[in-house]
């Protein structure tokens, strides 16, 4: 790989990274916060509210990934015609489907919503407090959709600046809320002005600075609008997996589970989602690497890319998933102030899902940056739906756990499917082992079993013998991964480019 690219993979790595930090103090401060200021059950019913609304992400259309895809390519050819057409008529779509859902959105004020989620807050109030956090998702749509630039012309660290402050704003708007015990209702306003003010700031941001880029007063191309949507609607699949995976099962719970089987699962998945979190700063910065290989058809530096960032990946993975559940009796005590939030087997299952997703998102993530992503897109979605029908039945008479060993077996049938259709990507120009995903499982089984087996060894110690445990554990496995994983070989990569540089 040349200078050039690790160059900007690493600037756009510095602003994820910083993204992540943001992500990571608002997932730390947040919860405890939360259940300190409005209790068990209130928490819960925050948690249920902010559901109830996750499926208005899918309005996204899934034009972001696609049309800041199409702007790459066009930029990097020197084609700033078809540029804007295609960002002038993606943010028109946008723009109707946003306002289209949300003069329908005004419906649920003549729904008995508060009755439906069986929350104590009173109904009128619930109908309001859905409408302003679905009004804030709508703008943030139009955010991504309005921001695609950065990326497209070699800035995306850029725009991933822009989305910091944005965190940034919201944390400090949500902390001083729930802090001063303000009602839900205030607190969705105030994230919605912070979300207005945000894409106001882009903007002008863009029509400052780059004025190339901007949006352009170009009429609307219904034929070119059609060309957009179709292969778009496949990337909106995966918002509504979204909701599948991570909404739905709280509104589900919140039916047959307590409040705090729900704060359970939503908290030992924020806990694991660190990992995810860490990791998609490297995703996201090798993206724009990605497509522009693919389309300047430079294979050789594309599989370079795809081994190096394997290895790293499934490392990561196991490493750090197992130290992070070995040490979330502890973690969990310190981080949210209780000894009830750890459950040993939803923490497991939840480690062995993150790991599993972690290699799954690397994988895939070959496919969308390419747009190569529409059956991958109709094979999550419907596995996910089959597993959203037999989670009503695996919750009703298996609790979290029937769901959780649901959701691990979708999980690891995706992961292999998509494995196959990378392959199927490079096949003139690599083959593909299996090896890695065989090393990966055949890992989290084995321990699987050793947890099961010492279980009350590894949870039924002082604090410091759990921590020190945790550490010795990822040691062997790191050493493992750095022997037989090909970790040696990414660093020394790693490595010979910064040397390079």
């Amino acid at each position: 790989m040349t200078s050039g690219i690790l160059g900007r993979i690493t600037k756009t790595a510095a602003a994820l990274a910083a993204n992540q930090f943001l992500q990571l103090l608002m997932q730390l401060l947040l919860p405890p916060l939360f259940l300190a200021s409005y209790g068990v059950k209130g928490y819960s019913e925050w948690l249920v509210l902010s559901a109830a609304i996750g499926f208005f992400s899918v309005l996204d259309l899934g034009l972001q990934t696609y049309v800041a895809n199409k702007l790459t390519v066009f930029y990097h050819n020197n084609d700033l015609d078809n540029f804007h057409r295609f960002q002038t008529t993606g943010l028109l779509i946008s723009l109707i489907a946003i306002s289209s859902a949300a003069a329908l959105a005004l419906a649920v004020f003549l729904l008995p919503v508060g009755r439906w989620l069986s929350l104590s807050v009173p109904s009128a109030r619930v109908t309001a407090i859905i409408y302003l956090l679905a009004l804030q998702i709508l703008v943030l749509i139009l955010w991504g959709q309005l921001a695609s630039p950065y990326r497209a012309i070699g800035r995306a660290y850029r725009g991933v600046m822009w989305l910091n402050l944005q965190k940034l704003a919201m944390l400090a708007v949500t902390v001083a809320a729930v802090a001063l015990k303000q009602s839900f209702m205030i607190l969705a306003l105030l994230q919605l002005g912070v979300a207005l003010l945000s894409l106001a700031s882009v903007w002008l941001d863009l029509k400052l600075k780059f004025n190339d880029v901007s949006v352009k007063p170009i009429r609307m191309e219904w034929s070119l609008a059609k060309e957009i949507i179709r292969p778009s609607l496949y990337f909106s699949l995966f918002v509504f997996n979204n909701f599948l995976i991570y909404q739905l099962p709280v509104l589900i719970l919140n039916r047959f589970e307590t409040p705090l089987a729900i704060i359970v699962f939503s908290v030992g998945r924020t806990l694991f989602s660190f990992v995810r979190q860490g990791l998609s700063v490297i995703q996201a910065s090798i993206g724009p690497e990605i497509t522009r290989l693919e389309g300047i058809k430079d294979w050789a530096n594309l599989k370079r890319l795809y081994q190096s960032a394997e290895s790293l990946t499934i490392s990561a993975a196991v490493v750090v998933n197992t130290v992070i559940f070995t040490a979330s009796p502890v973690l969990l005590q310190v981080w949210m102030k209780r000894t009830d939030i750890f459950v040993f087997k939803p923490m497991l299952f939840l480690m062995l899902i993150a790991a599993v997703i972690c290699l799954k998102d690397f994988k895939f993530y070959y496919q969308s940056m390419t747009n190569r992503h529409e059956k991958m897109a109709i094979i999550m979605f419907v596995t996910y739906i089959a597993m959203t029908v037999l989670s009503f039945w695996s919750i009703k008479y298996k609790g979290l756990n029937g769901f959780l060993m649901t959701w691990l077996a979708v999980e690891t049938i995706q992961l292999l499917v998509i494995n196959k259709y990378n392959n199927d990507l490079f096949i003139d120009f690599f083959k593909m082992s299996l090896k890695p995903i065989v090393s990966t499982l055949s890992t989290l089984f084995a321990l699987t079993v050793i947890f099961v087996l010492f279980k009350d060894r590894l949870t039924n110690q002082t604090p410091y013998m759990i921590i020190a445990q945790s550490l010795i554990i990822g040691a062997v496995i790191f050493i493992a991964a750095y022997r037989y994983i090909g970790l040696r070989e990414c660093f020394k990569l790693l490595y010979k480019q910064l040397k390079h540089s």
